[in-house]
C-alpha cells in the first residue's frame, strides 16, 4: 500500500503538471489571437486618430472561455533604422527614420512563471509633415532586468500634473516619450516587478526644456523572496519581534535596509533578483562585520531569484541565564534583554527589550539573541529585579554566553 501511495502521488503530480502546461498553452494561443486581432484593428485606423494616441496606453479586458485577458495597447515613436533602438536618440538627431509603433501585450491570470506575455508590434509611417515637433523634449527610457537584459511590456509614465504621457517598453526594453517642456515625475508600475530598492512603483523627477533630450536608464525585474530560519548554539530559539537587516549595495542611502521583526522562519518579499547578505538586529554591534568584533562575518550571500523563494539560515548567539537567591535557584522569574539606545536607531525594539521567557526549576532559561552588548534583567515573582551585562560575540558564536544573576 505504501508503494502504491507513492506511485499514485507521483502520477498525480505529473498529471497535474501536464494539465497546467496544457492550460497555459491554450491560454497563450488565445492571447496570441487577441494580439493579432488588436494589431489588425490598429492597421485600419486613420493616422489622425492614431496620432492622438501617441504617448498613451490603453488597457481593456477581453473574456474568452471564462478567462479574463488583459489587452494593453501602447502607441509611441520608434525607429526603422536596423539594429538601432530609438532610445539611442540624442538631442538634435535626425527623426527621418521615426515611425509610430503600436505594441499590443496580452496577459492572463495564473500565467506560468516561465511564460512571458504575448505581444507584437506594428509600425505606421507618419504622412509628410507629421514628424515630431522640435518644440518638444525627448525622454528615452531604457528598462533592464537583473542580468542586464531588456524588460518588455513595462508601462512608463510621466506627468507634470497637467500633461500625462506614457509608453510601454519594446523588445529593446525601450519606452520613448515625447513631452512638452516642464518638470515631470516618471513612474514605473508593472504588477510583480520591483526596482533594486525593492520598490514596486519607483519614481523619479526630471526637468526638460524645448529640444532637449533626457535619457533615463532603470533596473526593474520580477521580484523574489528570501526565507530566513535561525541557527543558534544549543538550538536556542529567539524571542519574537527581532528585526532583520539586509545588506545590498543598491539600498539607499546606507546600503542596508531593516525589516520589521516577526517570528522565524521569516519571509522577506519584494526583493530584486540579486545577492544579499543579512543579519538579525538593527543596532550597530548587531552587524557581525562591525569594527566592534574581531571575528565573524555577515551571513550569506544568498541569491534571490525572480519569482522564487530562496531559503537561508541566519546566525544568532545563545544566552544562558541562571538566576539564584542566596545560592538557591529561582524558578518562575521573568527574564528580558535590552540594548543601550546609543548604538540603535530611534524606536528600535532592541532598546525596549525582548522577553526571553521564565526560569525553570533549576533557575535557568536559554534564548537566542543578536550579536551585541545586552542588559539581562531578571524579575522574580517576589522581590526586586536584578541585572547583568552580557556580550554576545560572533567570534565565539558556537558556545552559549553564560549569565549568572544573583537576586
Amino acid at each position: 500500500m505504501s508503494v502504491f501511495g507513492i506511485m499514485a502521488g507521483g502520477i498525480a503530480a505529473v498529471t497535474y503538471s501536464g494539465l497546467g502546461l496544457a492550460s497555459d498553452n491554450r491560454n497563450r494561443s488565445i492571447a496570441a489571437n487577441l494580439v493579432s486581432e488588436d494589431i489588425d484593428a490598429v492597421n485600419q485606423l486613420d493616422y489622425t486618430d492614431l496620432a492622438a494616441d501617441i504617448g498613451s496606453t490603453d488597457t481593456k479586458v477581453r473574456t474568452v472561455g471564462g478567462v479574463a485577458y488583459t489587452v494593453k495597447r501602447a502607441v509611441g515613436w520608434q525607429t526603422t533604422t536596423a539594429g538601432t533602438s530609438i532610445c539611442s536618440y540624442t538631442a538634435g538627431g535626425s527623426t527621418a527614420s521615426w515611425v509610430v509603433g503600436i505594441t499590443t501585450t496580452v496577459t492572463w491570470p495564473a500565467m506560468r512563471s516561465t511564460a512571458a506575455a504575448a505581444h507584437a508590434t506594428t509600425f505606421i509611417s507618419p504622412p509628410v509633415g507629421n514628424s515630431p515637433s522640435t518644440n518638444s523634449g525627448t525622454v528615452p527610457v531604457t528598462v533592464r532586468g537583473s542580468g542586464g537584459d531588456p524588460v518588455v511590456g513595462v508601462t512608463v509614465g510621466a506627468t507634470d500634473g497637467s500633461n500625462v504621457y506614457s509608453s510601454v517598453t519594446d523588445a529593446n526594453g525601450c519606452a520613448f516619450l515625447l513631452v512638452a517642456p516642464s518638470t515631470y515625475t516618471l513612474t514605473l508600475n508593472t504588477l510583480g516587478y520591483v526596482d533594486r530598492s525593492g520598490n514596486p512603483a519607483p519614481s523619479m523627477v526630471f526637468s526638460i526644456s524645448k529640444g532637449n533630450n533626457v535619457p533615463i536608464n532603470l533596473d526593474f525585474d520580477r521580484s523574489g523572496s528570501l526565507s530566513l530560519s535561525t541557527s543558534a548554539p544549543n538550538g536556542a530559539l529567539p524571542p519574537s519581534g527581532l528585526p532583520v537587516t539586509l545588506a545590498y549595495q543598491f539600498f539607499q542611502p546606507s546600503g542596508t535596509k531593516v525589516f520589521s521583526g516577526s517570528t522565524f522562519p521569516l519571509t522577506l518579499t519584494n526583493l530584486f533578483p540579486d545577492d544579499y547578505q543579512f543579519w538579525v538586529g538593527d543596532c550597530t554591534d548587531a552587524d557581525p562585520s562591525a569594527a566592534t568584533w574581531s571575528g565573524g562575518g555577515r551571513d550569506g550571500p544568498a541569491s534571490v531569484v525572480a519569482l522564487g523563494t530562496t531559503t537561508a539560515s541566519v546566525s544568532l548567539g545563545t544566552v544562558a541565564v541562571a538566576a539564584t537567591l542566596s545560592g538557591v535557584p529561582v524558578s518562575g522569574a521573568s527574564v528580558t534583554a535590552s540594548h543601550s539606545a546609543t548604538d540603535c536607531p530611534s524606536g528600535s525594539p532592541s532598546v525596549t527589550g525582548y522577553a526571553l521567557g521564565t526560569t525553570d526549576a533549576s533557575g535557568q532559561v536559554e534564548a537566542a539573541l543578536p550579536w551585541g552588548t545586552w542588559t539581562i534583567t531578571v524579575t522574580p515573582s517576589v522581590g526586586s529585579p536584578a541585572q547583568q551585562t552580557v556580550i554576545v560575540d560572533p567570534a565565539s558564536g558556537s558556545v552559549a554566553s553564560l549569565v549568572s544573576v544573583s537576586l
